[in-house]
């Protein structure tokens, strides 16, 4: 009879929750605002408790949202558990999740015996989850995970942000009531196909606008994408302008030189940063300096630009975007021929003896001995380049790279090979490139670059 009671007390604590999954009345709890005592299943390793946010009442909680298909998520719960075990009972951390809980289950037997994984595993067995979540999603609604959202002891939410702000540091700084900086996450709603309807969300004015050009400061939509989209002109089937948001100086300019990218040994509208010439006194509002902070230089150095011209083609768009740029920036940018130290692959290539005779044509990376290589068989010179200048973009040589090679015959070889290249990895790669005719050099050449200057 004890036992029947029991279990159904655990029942009616879950009840709270079931209700709350199949309202529709849950409204989204905004920041300042008092939290409900949430009944839900805590899953710990193979414990199932019967829990609730009260429970957590005098302490800071932290709402991992989580999913099993996001690689962030998955690498992200050993800073989790880290947390968790330096800030013990002052802190609980709980990963919230959709997922089910078979699902997710079956999900880490996958990694089960993989070393690299070891750390993940190890910190999901010990990490409070929250499966099959459909009411929390619902009471902090937000775009993308890990979002993180931080309940005060008071049970108030404190804010909804990016996971790269949860740090130690910042945790601290929480418990001793200190001014703390969490990158939030904000949920604005934009017709991107309408960029005047941003200013003029009640279309009073914006139906009779014909021609317009704006620019404003980075924001804060939940998510860090880079969003270009083209204005159209459906008489015409013209693009006629762009809304974009939050974009880099260097995207709008992509933009502005986008049918002219193919000179500049890109892809049309995909400019290489080797081929952009910053001559600025203020180099880091263009390209983001390696020791800056990735947030603060976001917010300082996005922008939203949108445009709407009356032109006849696509040459005529990109000149009108890259005079208002100018403008804007202050900028004088201009494509011209300059003399640059450049990354080049010369040489007639060769057989190599231990080459294969096989008629089969592959390039891929094998494991032989612990050691990685790069294995071509039959294949073009073309191939060869295209790795060399993702190993180049790895090992942060920023030199524009050019193929100068005479070799027209279809090449097989062997090269060292690593997952993450550096500078010795490069000089392994140089070594065993002069075993089959070829070279790897850095020379001056005179080429076209897209040039970026101070406006005077």
């Amino acid at each position: 009879m004890k036992t029947m009671i029991a279990s159904l007390i655990g029942q009616l604590l879950l009840l709270p929750m079931v209700l709350l999954a199949s309202m529709d009345s849950i409204s989204p709890v905004q920041k300042g605002e008092q939290v409900s005592d949430i009944y839900f299943k805590e899953i710990k390793g193979n414990k199932i408790l019967n829990s609730h946010l009260g429970a957590y009442k005098n302490k800071w909680v932290l709402l991992d949202f989580w999913s099993m298909h996001c690689v962030d998520c998955i690498a992200g719960l050993p800073k989790m558990e880290l947390l968790q075990e330096q800030f013990g009972d002052q802190l609980k951390v709980i990963v919230v999740t959709p997922d089910k809980q078979k699902d997710i289950e079956n999900f880490w037997k996958r990694f089960a015996d993989k070393p690299f994984a070891k750390k993940w595993v190890e910190a999901e067995r010990s990490m409070s989850f929250i499966m099959g979540d459909t009411v929390l999603v619902r009471m902090f609604p937000h775009i993308g995970v890990p979002t993180h959202v931080w309940i005060d002891p008071t049970q108030c939410v404190h804010s909804i942000s990016y996971a790269n702000t949860t740090t130690a540091e910042n945790v601290r700084k929480l418990l001793a009531n200190e001014p703390v900086f969490l990158q939030e996450k904000k949920i604005i709603e934009m017709d991107f196909s309408d960029p005047i309807s941003w200013l003029d969300p009640q279309k009073q004015i914006s139906d009779k606008v014909r021609y317009y050009s704006f620019l404003f400061n980075r924001l804060e939509l939940g998510h860090f994408m880079r969003i270009q989209e083209p204005v159209m002109d459906s008489t015409r089937n013209l693009i006629v302008g762009y809304s974009c948001v939050n974009n880099s100086i260097v995207d709008l300019y992509n933009l502005a030189f986008k049918q002219r990218g193919g000179v500049l040994g890109g892809q049309p509208g995909e400019i290489p940063l080797n081929r952009i010439l910053v001559e600025s006194e203020n180099k880091s509002r263009f390209i983001k300096p390696d020791d800056a902070e990735s947030f603060a230089w976001r917010d300082a150095n996005n922008y939203c630009f949108a445009a709407k011209y009356n032109v006849n083609n696509g040459m005529d768009l990109e000149e009108n975007i890259q005079f208002e740029l100018d403008q804007y920036f202050k900028v004088k940018s201009r494509i011209e021929k300059r003399r640059i130290r450049c990354n080049i692959l010369k040489g007639f290539g060769k057989m190599s003896k231990a080459a294969s005779r096989s008629k089969e044509t592959f390039a891929r990376m094998v494991q032989e001995k612990g050691k990685l290589f790069l294995i071509m068989q039959n294949c073009p010179v073309q191939t060869l380049y295209s790795y060399l200048n993702r190993a180049l973009v790895s090992a942060n040589s920023p030199l524009p790279f050019f193929n100068e090679s005479d070799s027209i015959e279809p090449i097989s070889l062997k090269l060292p090979w690593t997952k993450t290249m550096d500078a010795a990895s490069i000089a392994a790669v140089k070594a065993s490139l002069n075993d089959y005719g070829f070279e790897l050099v850095e020379e001056n050449r005179e080429i076209e670059m897209l040039v970026l200057t101070d406006m005077n």
